[in-house]
């Protein structure tokens, strides 16, 4: 039974913070970059219109003073001067050397020694002078300059901390479905049903989530619960007329000699019971490895179990003229079960004999420590989609490999293989089919 039908494609939420946290940093860092730019323009828009009006009314009010006789030369930061109509200076104060060409209310700019001044000329019909004042933008150009430089460095540090706090905050929010992929994984890795999501009591809609999650599983549990229930009952109650109709059929055989279509009858009796014997034996195996969460593990060598289970089906081999071979690496040691290894061994070595056509190799290698059995065999390769099916109870494939067999063995060697915290998978191509099982080493 699995969780996840495709196990390459595991939940990473931490990947989906780090997206959720990438998309929304892109999109503050955009947002904020317009925000400053439109503050900037604002800004630098509204200051200079400012300084501009300030310098305007600063020359228009010069025209009046001069025509009461209190003519200024400086009027609060503007710099005031009166000149001919020849542009021969007369009178106020000049900071920077600029044209004598004068243009009526024209205003315009100069950059002496690297500093930004704006200069406004007036004539008056009435006197026949020209003003001019003249008034520096290096301040204002200082809180433009220091406005960038506050912006530049505030995003960063905004950045910084929005990236810190959102992911935290995302981690937390996403924190239950961590839960709920760590039980999955939980339940896939160790076959147990009984287990739930606890979640802090909420009515969010991920705990609405985790809540039907686990009433899912209550449902599949006690599916599966019925299921083996079933299985072993029925296992159990057919024992009985099976070994009934063996003993009897095995009683009339020895009778006097019978006709020969009762022989005959008999004889199919005798092989379907022997058949329906095996598969009820299967069937109480099966049952009670399903029981099992774990194995009396013992330390034991490999090598010998698999050297005594080939010697049997080397002779099986070379009755059907066909040839074994192996290579065995010794020693390999670990930690299990004897028996059902010895039954994982005879599965597999019996699936291979049976459908080769000349030749099985078995070998045994322990590298890293792990230990790796593969059992191939030069039969009719299995379809790519029927690979991952093989393991399915009462699974059969339906082509050349199609035989008499139960389809049980393959799924009693994988729970068999999980109970031993190993690996298992088949490849079949190339006229070749490789099943392997790899089990951690205890060395």
């Amino acid at each position: 039974m699995s969780l996840h039908p495709n196990k390459t494609k595991k939940i990473r939420w931490k990947s989906i913070s780090r997206r959720v946290t990438i998309w929304y940093s892109i999109f503050f860092v955009l947002l904020s970059a317009l925000l400053m730019v439109g503050i900037y323009l604002v800004s630098d828009y509204y200051i200079t219109q400012s300084a501009h009006n300030q310098l305007e009314a600063a020359v228009i009010d010069s025209v009046g003073d001069y025509a009461e006789g209190d003519f200024e030369a400086n009027d609060n930061g503007v710099y005031l001067s009166r000149y001919t109509v020849s542009g021969q200076l007369i009178e106020g104060s000049v900071p920077i050397p600029l044209s004598s060409l004068f243009n009526h209310q024209t205003l315009a700019e100069a950059s002496i020694n690297g500093i930004r001044y704006l200069y406004y000329d007036y004539y008056d019909q009435d006197t026949k002078f020209w003003f001019r004042g003249i008034l520096s933008a290096h301040q204002n150009d200082l809180i433009i300059n220091n406005l960038l430089l506050i912006m530049m460095v505030s995003l960063p540090i905004s950045l910084v901390l929005i990236l810190g706090g959102g992911y935290w905050i995302i981690r937390r929010a996403l924190a239950p479905i961590k839960t709920m992929s760590d039980t999955a994984q939980q339940i896939e890795r160790d076959l147990d049903l009984s287990k739930r999501i606890f979640l802090a009591e909420g009515n969010s809609e991920l705990h609405q989530l985790a809540k039907t999650f686990n009433s899912m599983l209550e449902k599949v549990q006690d599916s599966y619960d019925r299921e083996r229930q079933f299985t072993g009952d029925v296992s159990h109650e057919l024992r009985t007329p099976i070994a009934v109709i063996k003993s009897e059929s095995e009683y009339i055989q020895g009778l006097e000699p019978l006709p020969k279509e009762a022989q005959e009858g008999l004889a199919v009796i005798e092989r379907q019971t022997r058949q329906m014997t095996k598969l009820v034996t299967t069937l109480l195996e099966m049952a009670r490895i399903d029981n099992q969460q774990s194995i009396d593990s013992q330390s034991l060598d490999l090598s010998p179990i698999l050297a005594e289970q080939i010697d049997n089906y080397d002779i099986i081999a070379e009755t059907q003229h066909k040839q074994l071979i192996k290579a065995i690496d010794h020693p390999l040691p670990m930690q299990g079960d004897s028996q059902l290894l010895k039954r994982l061994i005879d599965n597999l070595l019996a699936n291979a004999v049976k459908f080769s056509q000349k030749r099985i190799w078995v070998t045994a290698t322990k590298e890293k420590g792990t230990i790796c059995l593969t059992i191939s065999n030069d039969g009719p390769v299995i379809p790519a989609d029927q690979l991952d099916k093989i393991w399915h109870r009462m699974y059969q494939l339906d082509n050349s490999r199609h035989t008499s067999s139960l389809g049980l063995g393959l799924s009693f060697v994988k729970k068999i293989a999980e109970l031993h915290q190993a690996t298992i998978k088949v490849t079949s191509q190339d006229d070749r089919t490789h099943f392997e099982v790899c089990f951690p080493s205890s060395s």
